[in-house]
């Protein structure tokens, strides 16, 4: 399994271990076998070049779970997507997947100043995840979603539910459809909504994307935030949308180059917008998705 050790003042990922995922047959979506491994310099994907040569072009991606890829095998994360669309230009361009299980701002603002900017980034893209508000460990989604409705419509679910999920089309896609539409409920109504002032969580996210910012321009590089939104469809937009405004116009506030994503997935297809109907990490079509509007984005801002 994926394994995190203490380093550099917080939580890293133990160079070359491995884990690998199974994933059951959903609808029209075969079975799959994912394999996730981090490389010796405890990251994920490709390794940077020894050295960093003057007429390259260093694109750092600092994240969480959705930056590393959980649930997607390397190829599919949107990192190797934004380095594919990149491939074809004529300098050297290196983009370093930094996304690290769990992370929150705290967390990837230290890695950022203690081991990342030593590497000498041109542009650091910070995903930012909903759940960034989290402090260190703290895992209050698992609380926030106890519930006996979501529990029995469940689609892993075990017993005679299941059963009657095999035998009947209609049950299958209409439990289906409660399950999502229970769980986006819950999740706009719990962490993932906007955060008052006050919150430690909150407070520490504003702290370490301001402190992201400087660390950036004292080096050189660019710096801007990506907000990667809860990939579970709610009336218009996502889950997360209020949460998401809330970070986008503090980065407006606060001198930070943002990029929405939300509109660029919503054209998704929203059976495949997570790995699983049980797992919210993003699908492999949503990081490829994301990746593109990331791209064109950069395009027009003139960075690349």
């Amino acid at each position: 399994r994926l394994v995190l050790v203490n380093g550099h003042g917080g939580n890293e990922l133990k160079p070359l271990t491995r884990q690998v995922l199974t994933y059951p047959a959903e609808g029209d979506r075969p079975a799959r076998r994912v394999l996730m491994e981090v490389n010796a310099d405890g990251f994920r994907g490709r390794r940077l070049a020894a050295a960093d040569a003057a007429d390259s072009l260093r694109i750092f991606c600092v994240g969480d779970s959705h930056t590393f890829g959980f649930g997607v095998d390397e190829e599919e994360t949107w990192p190797e997507r934004l380095r594919q669309g990149l491939a074809g230009r004529t300098s050297t361009i290196e983009v370093l997947n930094a996304g690290i299980l769990d992370y929150n701002s705290t967390e990837e603002a230290h890695l950022l100043e203690h081991r990342l900017l030593a590497l000498a980034p041109d542009i650091v893209l910070w995903q930012y995840f909903v759940n960034d508000t989290n402090l260190a460990g703290e895992r209050r989604q698992n609380q926030d979603l106890e519930d006996p409705l979501l529990d029995w419509t469940r689609p892993e679910g075990k017993g005679w539910i299941q059963a009657a999920r095999a035998h009947s089309r209609l049950l299958h896609v209409c439990l289906d459809g409660i399950f999502r539409a229970r769980l986006a409920a819950l999740l706009s109504a719990s962490e993932w909504s906007r955060r008052d002032d006050e919150d430690p969580g909150w407070r520490d996210v504003r702290a370490g994307l301001t402190r992201a910012r400087d660390l950036c321009a004292e080096r050189g590089a660019r710096f801007a935030v990506l907000l990667f939104p809860l990939m579970v469809r709610q009336g218009e937009g996502f889950a997360s949308h209020a949460a998401l405004e809330q970070v986008g116009a503090f980065c407006g506030a606060s001198g930070i180059p943002c990029f929405d994503a939300e509109p660029a997935l919503l054209a998704a297809d929203p059976e495949h917008l997570t790995v699983s109907a049980f797992d919210l990490h993003a699908s492999a079509e949503s990081y490829a998705a994301f990746a593109a509007a990331v791209l064109a984005w950069l395009d027009r801002m003139g960075w690349l």
